[in-house]
């Protein structure tokens, strides 16, 4: 783990190439959202690859900073990694945790009512997860800001 927390871009590039690779094994579904007078419909191939594709741009940050020899700060390493991780694996769990409504049985409103809360509590990890995706320009400035790091003999 202190690899990992040392050199961030040894964690994204592997992240993001198996996002890249199940992107391309998923079957095609898509999110529909009907916004006002406009449908969005997102191909859940669209947004694998697009996740990757940041996780490449994070890859490319972190490794350009450890080749130019700037020192990264290791929490922020760490909290940005660690939350890169454990955030989307804990909103694949809670969604596991919907509550099929059809066929209507005499529950309904109570199954309704989990799935609002369900739906509460992944929305809540979503917006901790991308939160804390601002560590990745803090820290890549900071390291800029600070200067090279010095080689121990």
């Amino acid at each position: 783990m202190k690899l990992l927390f040392r050199k961030p871009h040894y964690f994204f590039l592997p992240a993001s190439l198996l996002m890249a690779g199940i992107g391309f094994i998923i079957p095609q579904n898509a999110l529909a959202y009907d916004l006002y007078d406009t449908y969005y419909v997102l191909s859940n191939t669209f947004g694998f690859h697009l996740f990757a594709l940041i996780g490449f741009i994070m890859a490319f940050g972190y490794w350009t900073a450890y080749r130019k020899k700037r020192s990264l700060s290791y929490r922020l390493n760490a909290i940005h990694v660690i939350i890169s991780a454990l955030g989307p694996l804990s909103i694949y769990i809670a969604s596991l945790f919907y509550r099929t409504v059809l066929p209507p049985s005499e529950n309904v409103v109570a199954d309704w009512e989990h799935n609002t809360s369900v739906s509460m509590v992944i929305f809540s990890l979503a917006i901790v997860t991308l939160a804390v995706q601002i560590v990745y320009p803090v820290n890549l400035i900071r390291a800029i800001w600070k200067g090279k790091r010095e080689l121990k003999a």
